[in-house]
């Protein structure tokens, strides 16, 4: 009985739409897209991966949230100033969350892409750019293993079809014939007749 392929978990994304999910097996990438009604599965084989990249963004769905609840904080805290210490919490609370909005808006996150013909597989690491690098660097030589092997595969049986299709001339040693004989030479013009002799009748 075969062993299922055995999944390792590489990491995740998330956008208003939908959210990502990507595993890693021996031969191939499975992306969960989920969203809010349906859960759909894909696998992008490493010789069918086009394109494999590594870049910088700044998270721009964090940031607007984070902007939208210091708005609010501040609303809040301007409504309440009959109250002087629920105003002085609210004030408190706007200053933490335009602190973090400002942290996340300096922080860049690290995204990993890999692009297929009917499939990308996406993964975004907010603090962890090493190991955006390291699953960076094993998608990438997977990639190139697994399309070398392929591309070995197609030149070797490139080569047996061009040997059958045009077959090596038979080498012979030196100082042997080979076995086909060359066509004998023309017979030799017949002797004149003697002196005396009669000719032969035409």
């Amino acid at each position: 009985m075969t062993e299922p392929a055995r999944r390792i978990f590489l990491g995740r994304d998330t956008s208003w739409a939908e959210r990502v999910r990507v595993y890693r097996t021996d031969e191939a990438l499975e992306v969960a897209y989920i969203n809010t009604f349906e859960v759909s599965l894909r696998r992008l084989f490493f010789d069918e991966v086009q394109l494999v990249t590594l870049h910088r963004v700044r998270g721009s769905r964090t940031l607007w949230l984070l902007i939208v609840l210091s708005a609010l904080s501040g609303l809040s805290a301007l409504a309440v100033r009959s109250a002087a210490g629920f105003s002085f919490g609210l004030f408190t609370l706007t200053a933490i969350v335009f602190a973090w909005t400002l942290v996340t808006a300096l922080i860049r996150s690290s995204v990993v892409t890999a692009y297929g013909a009917r499939a990308r597989a996406r993964i975004r690491f907010l603090y962890r750019p090493g190991k955006a690098r390291r699953i960076y660097d094993d998608l990438c030589r997977r990639v190139g293993e697994a399309q070398g092997r392929i591309a070995a595969e197609a030149a070797a049986a490139s080569a047996r079809q061009l040997e059958e299709a045009f077959p090596e001339p038979p080498v012979f040693a030196p100082g042997t014939a080979p076995d086909t004989a060359p066509a004998s030479a023309a017979p030799a013009a017949a002797d004149p007749p003697a002196d005396g002799a009669a000719a032969p009748p035409r």
